[in-house]
Order: C-alpha cells, then sequence, then structure tokens
C-alpha cells in the first residue's frame, strides 16, 4: 500500500528468496571464521542445506512431497562453526573427483547418535532431448557418483536414500511410498543415514562411475 509497507504471508513462492537469503548468511559466517579461505562451493552449500534440514514427512529420507526436509538455518550454521573448531574440515570436505576416480576418508561413530553423510556435486550439462520427448525418462547426469558408507571391518556397506520414480506405471501408491536404500543413477545429491550406527571407523567412498 505504500514504498514503506511490509507484511508476512507464506507458501512456495517465499522458499526460494528466504533459503537463497539464508545460504548467503552461511556464505557470511564461513567468511568470517576463515578469512582468507575462498567461498563455499554452491555444491558444499546444496549439500550443507540438504544435511541439516530437519525431517519432514511420515518416513525418514527424501520423498517427492517434501523434499529433503524443512531448511534449518541454525543447525547449518552450528555444522560450519563445529568444522572451523573440531579441526579444519573435520565435517564439511570440498575435493575433487578425477574421472573414474575415487575417494575414500575416515569417520569415527561413538555408537551414540545417528550417523549421517551427505554429497552433492555440479553436474555439467548432459545432452539436451529433442522437442519430440517429452518429459524424458533417461537419466541425464554426466558424471554418475556413488556414495557408500562402509561399517568397521568391512562387515557392511552402507547404500544411499533412493526412490522410486515409477516411470512406467506412474502410479500415486509407488510415488508416495517411503524411500528406501540402493544405487542412486538419477540424482546429483546421496545421503547415506544410519541410525543406529555401531561405535567405531567407518569408511566413506565416494566413486566416479
Amino acid at each position: 500500500s505504500s514504498d514503506t509497507a511490509y507484511f508476512a504471508d507464506s507458501g512456495t513462492s517465499f522458499s526460494s528468496p528466504t533459503v537463497a537469503g539464508s545460504l548467503n548468511l552461511l556464505a557470511q559466517l564461513r567468511g568470517q571464521l576463515h578469512p582468507t579461505a575462498r567461498p563455499f562451493l554452491a555444491s558444499a552449500l546444496k549439500a550443507l542445506a540438504i544435511h541439516t534440514a530437519d525431517e519432514a514427512g511420515g518416513a525418514r529420507g527424501p520423498d517427492y512431497q517434501f523434499g529433503w526436509g524443512l531448511y534449518n538455518e541454525r543447525s547449518a550454521a552450528e555444522l560450519i562453526r563445529a568444522n572451523a573448531t573440531n579441526g579444519w574440515k573435520s565435517f564439511i570436505k570440498e575435493i575433487v573427483l578425477t574421472n573414474g576416480g575415487t575417494c575414500e576418508f575416515p569417520v569415527v561413530s561413538s555408537g551414540t547418535q545417528a550417523l549421517k553423510v551427505t554429497i552433492a556435486w555440479t553436474d555439467p550439462a548432459g545432452p539436451a532431448p529433442g522437442f519430440a520427448s517429452i518429459d524424458p525418462t533417461a537419466s541425464m547426469l554426466v558424471n554418475d557418483l556413488d556414495l557408500r558408507v562402509i561399517a568397521p571391518g568391512g562387515s557392511t556397506t552402507n547404500f544411499p536414500w533412493v526412490l522410486n520414480p515409477d516411470l512406467t506405471n506412474k502410479t500415486s501408491a509407488a510415488r508416495s511410498a517411503a524411500a528406501t536404500t540402493g544405487d542412486d543413477s538419477r540424482n546429483n545429491v546421496e545421503q547415506v543415514y544410519l541410525a543406529t550406527p555401531a561405535a567405531g571407523t567407518y569408511t566413506v567412498r565416494v566413486t566416479d562411475r
């Protein structure tokens, strides 16, 4: 109603600018804690937002209704602070993975709380589908990275969340089902979640397939 008026509202149209502004505050916090470090990669900010999001929906993991959950700025900021005070890059790592390469690093679990590992990467544009192709079902990933979290002693290999796109029948029942775990070849975000991990050293492995 005027140049100085404002009002509160809600809806999906407000989520994007809210999260974008909040991510900029996280980037500012990173700069305050590490003045000489380069800014976060876009993929690191994306992984950070997803990793620290609060669960939404009826089951653990991503879903088609709520995505990865409800964005939590405070949790993300606390993780950035922990990363700065518990040894540089203890929790947040930005790496370069060569074609066909593998990166491994250890993660120690106390066995008293959940263990969660999230990766994200900026994938180059894949081949554009032709105009005759409507909603193509083929994967458009150029770099298909695989995340695996291996239990102490190599006894168990834990896989990331996957959702059933049900591209053939396109039923609401399949698409509303809870996420399972397996090999994800469609997305440039992968997350392994262990609700009750055993105490010990886990191996996080990221491979370019």
